[in-house]
Parts: C-alpha cells; sequence; structure tokens
C-alpha cells in the first residue's frame, strides 16, 4: 500500500527471501513468539529495505507491554492511535476480498515464498508465469489465466494450520478499537405506478354490481367458492394496502396467502370437468381443517384464563353449516391428495411457484434466509469482517409486495370473469 505494485511485490520477496532463512514460516503470529534476539534480526532485515513507520500502525494492535521488541523497532509516536486505526482498516478493506486484484498479489508472494523453501515443485512453464506475474498489469488478458493459477498454487503449498488463536486476537482487537457502520436499506419510498385503492374500490363496486344483477348467482356452489375465495384475497390485499405492510415480513406471508388460494382456485376449475362434485369436496375438506381445532379444543381442561383468539362457538357453527360434524372427515393430507407444487405445474403457474412460493414460504417458516433479510443488519465496517447485528430497532425494510399481490388479485378478477361471461362493468 505504500508502494507501486511492481515495487511492493519486489520489496516482499526480497524480505521473505531473507528472513526465511530465520524462520521456516514467517507468520507474524510465530515471529512474535521468537527468542528477542531472533525478532531482532528479523525486524532489521524489514527496516533495511523498507521505512519503519510503514509497520507503525501494528503497535495499536501489538503493544509495548506484550511485545516490547516490535514496538522498539517500529513505534512512531507521531503517529496517531486514529492514525493506526485507519491505515489498518484501509488495509483489511484492501485485502478483504480473498479474488481481488490486490489479495492475489499477497498470494504470490506467500507462493514465492513456499518455492523459495521448496514446499511446493513447480513447472517450467508455471516458473516462466511466475517470472512474469509482478510485471504483468492486471488488465493484461493473459492475467486472467495467471490470477486463478497463483491461487491454486498458493492454497496448496500452504499446507500449515493458521494460528487462530492470533487470528482471534486480531479481530477482536479491530471490532473494540472500531464502530459498526450498518447497512439497510429503506424501500418505504417507491415509484407509485398503480392507484392500488382506486384498484379495490372498483373491485368492490363491480363484485356488487355482479350479485345485484345475478342474485341467484350465491346460492351455487362453484361460485360461492370462487367469489368467496376471490374475496378472501382482496381483503388481504387491501390490509396490505391501508396498514402498510407491503415492506414487512407480514406482506409476504399474505401475498403467499394470495398466491396459494388463487392457484387452489384455479386448480379447481382444472379439475371440475372430471370431477363435478370437486366444489364440494374442497368445501368438506376445509371445513374438515376447521373441525380438528375444534376437537381438539374439547379435549382441553376448560380454564378461564387461558382465552385464546380461537373461537369454540364460532367455529361449531362454520363446522356444522354443511354436514353435522359427526359425519365430517378430518383430513390431513392435502386437498385431493395433490402437494401445492403439483397443482403450480398442473395450472401453468410453474414460475410462480419456483420463485415467489417458494421465496415466501421462507418467511411463513421463519427460516433463516428469512430472518437474516428482514431482522439482521448487515455492518459495513470490514473491520468488523462485515458481521451482522439483529435489527432490534426495526429499521430494515423489505421489497414491497403491493406490485405482485395487485398481479395476482388482478389474474384472479381475469379469472372468476371468465367463468362467468360477465364484464363486471368493465
Amino acid at each position: 500500500m505504500n508502494f507501486s505494485r511492481q515495487e511492493g511485490i519486489r520489496i516482499s520477496c526480497k524480505i521473505l527471501s531473507e528472513v526465511c532463512k530465520i524462520i521456516d514460516t514467517p507468520r507474524i503470529s510465530e515471529i512474535l513468539n521468537l527468542p528477542d534476539h531472533e525478532q531482532k534480526k528479523i525486524y532489521e532485515i524489514i527496516t533495511q529495505n523498507i521505512d519503519f513507520r510503514i509497520l507503525s500502525p501494528l503497535t495499536i494492535l501489538l503493544r509495548s507491554q506484550t511485545y516490547p521488541i516490535f514496538n522498539q523497532f517500529f513505534y512512531f509516536y507521531q503517529h496517531s492511535a486514529q492514525t493506526k486505526i485507519d491505515f489498518l482498516k484501509n488495509a483489511i478493506d484492501n485485502y478483504y476480498d480473498s479474488q481481488s486484484f490486490e489479495t492475489t498479489d499477497l498470494r504470490f508472494v506467500v507462493l514465492y515464498f513456499c518455492i523459495l523453501k521448496k514446499k511446493i515443485q513447480i513447472s517450467k512453464d508455471i516458473a516462466s508465469m511466475l517470472n512474469k506475474y509482478p510485471d504483468t498489469e492486471h488488465d493484461d488478458l493473459i492475467m486472467e489465466s495467471y490470477r486463478p493459477t497463483i491461487r491454486a498454487l498458493e492454497m496448496t503449498a500452504l499446507l500449515c494450520e493458521p494460528n487462530q488463536e492470533f487470528i482471534n486476537f486480531f479481530w477482536n482487537e479491530m471490532r473494540s478499537k472500531t464502530d459498526c457502520r450498518l447497512i439497510y436499506f429503506d424501500l418505504k419510498q417507491e415509484e407509485k405506478k398503480v392507484d392500488y385503492k382506486k384498484f379495490i374500490i372498483d373491485l368492490q363496486m363491480k363484485l356488487n354490481n355482479f350479485f345485484v344483477n345475478n342474485p341467484t348467482l350465491i346460492d351455487k356452489k362453484k361460485s360461492q367458492i370462487l367469489i368467496g375465495s376471490f374475496v378472501y384475497i382482496l381483503k388481504i390485499f387491501n390490509d396490505i394496502v391501508e396498514k402498510d405492510l407491503d415492506n414487512s415480513i407480514l406482506g409476504r406471508h399474505a401475498f403467499r396467502t394470495i398466491l396459494e388460494t388463487y392457484v387452489n382456485m384455479k386448480y379447481l376449475l382444472y379439475l371440475e370437468n372430471e370431477q363435478p362434485d370437486i366444489w364440494l369436496k374442497y368445501e368438506l375438506y376445509g371445513l374438515g381443517k376447521y373441525k380438528l381445532p375444534l376437537a381438539k379444543e374439547r379435549e382441553q381442561e376448560k380454564q378461564e384464563e387461558n382465552k385464546t383468539h380461537f373461537s369454540e362457538i364460532l367455529t361449531k357453527v362454520i363446522v356444522n353449516e354443511v354436514i353435522w360434524e359427526e359425519y365430517l372427515n378430518i383430513d390431513l393430507r392435502f386437498f385431493d391428495n395433490t402437494k401445492i407444487k403439483e397443482k403450480f405445474e398442473k395450472v401453468g403457474e410453474k414460475k410462480l411457484y419456483d420463485t415467489l412460493y417458494e421465496y415466501d414460504t421462507n418467511f411463513v417458516h421463519g427460516f433463516w434466509g428469512a430472518v437474516r433479510e428482514s431482522s439482521m443488519i448487515k455492518c459495513g465496517n470490514s473491520a468488523h469482517r462485515f458481521h451482522t447485528i439483529p435489527d432490534y430497532d426495526f429499521s430494515q425494510n423489505l421489497f414491497s409486495v403491493k406490485p405482485d399481490s395487485y398481479q395476482i388479485v388482478d389474474k384472479f378478477y381475469q379469472m372468476i370473469k371468465e367463468v362467468f361471461q360477465y364484464e363486471f362493468g368493465d
């Protein structure tokens, strides 16, 4: 960082070639554990080749009480603590990416040492490449083959175990001396391309007109389930819009429900020619699902303080609405014994499943990917190794689900228009 690329590599290799006569593996953690007289020999080699002030930033970590010989050679009183920290942080920024040009140059220096110590045998072609590497600019096309070779060879040659204790010491020191730089996305502001509230109001009016003009249609099972399910997702979409849930975790829960309800209805339409009673089967399947918690609730000991949002009375009314509950089966399988993925595929919506449904399912189940995206914030400080911290201030927003929800609601609307051959006042 204090020299040109070519000069930096040349000086580093020169220092290594001399230091390796004293120590077999010249890692800083091992050098610091050498007897004082051997440390002095190494530090003298370094200071004969570079200005001692270049290594001064390390004295903020390697303090004189513990490492007096190192400080004797490299401490520079005119460097403030902040100057040293800033320099180290810049170095980390510069070399953190293991695949970067700068880090590959470091790998080259390590590889040079390994070859020097005969830790690795190389062919003439490789030797020729290594000779050319320092003087070849990174924008040269040949470097596209040189760099991967350097990385692979260096990883093969460097077989010694890292000193994890020293590594932990370094990162802990850097973390304690620098602050987190939190990176979060404020995604609330978005270009408004659709008036969602007007869209919802228009659909409400069209539904009203539909039933005014077709008063007996609501008595049919198919129309009950189709229109009822459509109103269900419309109410969910209204919650997203009115309650500003679009950038939230619950917004993703809501979208997944909208999507699954739409596909279930499309799947029933797909089956109805083969199974005319499919609508009744679907209704009884859903009521059987409602019967399960009702049965479980009745098994519990009644305690006044254990009240929940579950209403036994209301659930009982709904469960017994079509047939007496004694004759109602509880089916714990998928409806029609068909997995949700197969339903998406059969109705031509595989793309929606592969991306959006699978993605939002992570949020519904609280899997780590969803937790990481919504509830953990990235620290942009490389000295903290770009760690993440919990978003306990609730600063992180998510991309809005409104556009996708709008599209599915509209697809559902177009579907029921086609089913009933009625224009809904369009």
